[in-house]
């Protein structure tokens, strides 16, 4: 029997799909395409991002340092790559996606926070060599003031 359920359950064998009324089993398949466009926007983003760190990476290591920098970067996205398959291949079952979900989110959460601290790290730094290079361009002291006035 073409396109008949069984339970609350649909099959993609058994699915009656028509393409000029974009339904399937006569219901729309408005929430289809939003999905597929929500994960083709996320993969834009996540592409974009990487952009981005590429280039601020390349713009803030030496030149003799990235070699080994951009290895190390390669390689620990290939570890979470690689983790993030086994994860899948160890959880198969529907019922646990949810918990794919949560450590995706955990992971995530956790590289925000990264991110932050590198951030935080960076201003701190840049604060405090900004304040040293003010003292070490600028030491007037006021005896040194009266020596120009009085040479004046």
């Amino acid at each position: 029997m073409r396109g008949s359920k069984s339970n609350s359950t649909l099959s993609i064998e058994n699915a009656d799909v028509n393409w000029k009324t974009w339904t399937i089993d006569d219901k729309p398949m408005t929430s289809v395409l939003v999905f597929f466009a929500g994960l083709a926007m996320t993969r834009l983003g996540v592409w974009l991002t990487a952009l981005c760190i590429t280039h601020q990476m390349q713009e803030s290591i030496s030149a003799n340092e990235r070699g080994t920098v951009f290895g190390f970067h390669s390689s620990i996205c290939s570890f979470f790559s690689v983790a993030k398959n086994i994860l899948v291949i160890m959880l198969p079952d529907p019922r646990t996606f949810g918990i794919l979900i949560i450590i995706s989110a955990i992971c995530t959460v956790m590289g925000y926070i990264s991110y932050l601290c590198y951030l935080f790290k960076e201003m701190l730094y840049k604060r405090d060599k900004l304040k040293g290079s003010k003292e070490k361009d600028f030491p007037v002291e006021e005896n040194e003031l009266m020596k120009e006035k009085d040479i004046e």
